[in-house]
């Protein structure tokens, strides 16, 4: 009879979760843009005034805290853009309308074609791995391109429009009499769905998931490796998209709904937490896909789990191995290889050799070949190819 219903419980788990997989599997990366009808418009008289909008689509598998960044190729024209949301949150299948307008005004108007390229995205709720000692910030992005064209006929006369501008200038770290300051980089694309910001400092953003309105919670930012704090601010974001800076390490929700925390070093938004903010006590709170998900795959491994690890035998059978950290900070490195100079990845691969022969020398057991094996790869990819 216990075999049966081992079967039964093994037949249902793998029902559940084929079932639950094509669900988890139609979601995307977790922001998709629907751009207006109308991509490019000419001027046809000073002042000008356009007012478009787009949709913002989370199609993910879990609350998400979304920013729309601007671009353009003439840095005089980011004065001319006004949109109606900066910050908001969508739960996996909803919606946001964000309205945007472009005014120039007669001392503005130069011939030429402007674009505008509109990003929004979907901000990291933690910092991936990072090694010396610069921290990644990865937001997930979809965008479009919306370009408005100064016709000659018009008869500006101020300055001529150069043909190729750069495409913004990045902040850079600077030198000063006690050393590097920490000053935020300009975001760099990873790929077309995909973006990184590089800052001196890991932060990791401290905030509860939900609480209850009218109740005092703690927000905070812890900052490793005993860095500065400098220049980093925490926001609460209300559902309709007022921005309430955080003191003295705690907020006060005053209305229901789901608000955001966003980190901000200067006036660059790092991270994104959602926050649900709901009336009395929380007393129950439906888990996301991914938590669903993790349920349903605990339950398929109970069912096949040997039922003689639970009769007698109690050894510990995870244990945690600082070798597959290594392997794991390895592959960080290698994915973001792109993103060292020479002199600061040589420094990143030392320092993982110190931290192997270190673990050797203190006789740590593990899987010590495995992060040999990612090391001395690491190594190889970093050598200059020879002519």
């Amino acid at each position: 009879m216990g075999y049966t219903l081992r079967i039964a419980v093994t037949v249902l788990a793998c029902l559940i979760l084929i079932i639950s997989l094509p669900v988890a599997m139609c979601a995307d990366n977790g922001v998709k843009v629907y751009m207006p009808t109308t991509s490019t418009v000419t001027v046809d008289q000073i002042p000008f005034i356009y007012n478009g909008s787009f949709v913002v689509l989370n199609d993910g598998h879990r609350d998400g805290v979304y920013t729309i960044r601007v671009s353009v190729d003439y840095p005089d024209s980011i004065r001319w853009v006004n949109i109606s949301r900066s910050v908001f949150v969508l739960k996996p299948g909803e919606t946001e309308i964000v309205h945007f307008s472009i005014g120039i005004l007669p001392d503005q108007a130069q011939p030429g074609y402007y674009d505008f390229i509109f990003t929004p995205t979907l901000l990291p709720d933690q910092v991936e791995p990072y090694m010396d000692p610069f921290a990644n910030y990865v937001s997930i992005i979809d965008k479009f391109r919306f370009t408005v064209i100064i016709p000659d006929t018009l008869g500006a006369s101020l300055m001529s429009y150069p043909e190729e501008a750069p495409p913004g200038t990045p902040v850079v770290f600077e030198e000063d009499a006690d050393g590097r300051k920490d000053l935020i980089q300009y975001p760099a694309p990873l790929d077309e769905d995909r973006t990184v910001t590089l800052i001196d400092r890991a932060i990791r953003l401290n905030s509860p998931g939900n609480t209850v309105v009218g109740e005092t919670v703690p927000l905070s930012v812890t900052i490793f490796r005993e860095m500065t704090d400098a220049g980093i601010t925490i926001m609460c974001v209300s559902p309709d998209g007022t921005l309430y800076p955080v003191e003295d390490n705690s907020f006060t929700f005053d209305r229901e709904g789901k608000w955001a925390a966003i980190v901000l070093v200067g006036n660059e938004i790092l991270l994104g937490k959602p926050i649900d903010v709901v009336s009395g006590r929380a007393l129950f709170t439906i888990p996301d896909m991914g938590t669903l998900m993790a349920a349903l795959a605990l339950l398929l491994l109970l069912s096949v789990i040997p039922i003689w690890i639970f009769t007698g035998r109690r050894e510990k059978i995870v244990t945690e191995d600082p070798y597959s950290d290594i392997s794991y900070k390895a592959y960080v490195v290698k994915k973001y290889m792109g993103k060292f100079d020479k002199s600061r990845l040589k420094r990143t691969i030392d320092f993982l050799w110190d931290e192997y022969n270190d673990l050797l020398k203190q006789g740590v057991e593990g899987r010590k070949e495995e992060a040999r094996a990612s090391l001395e790869e690491l190594r190889r990819l970093a050598k200059p190819e020879k002519n």
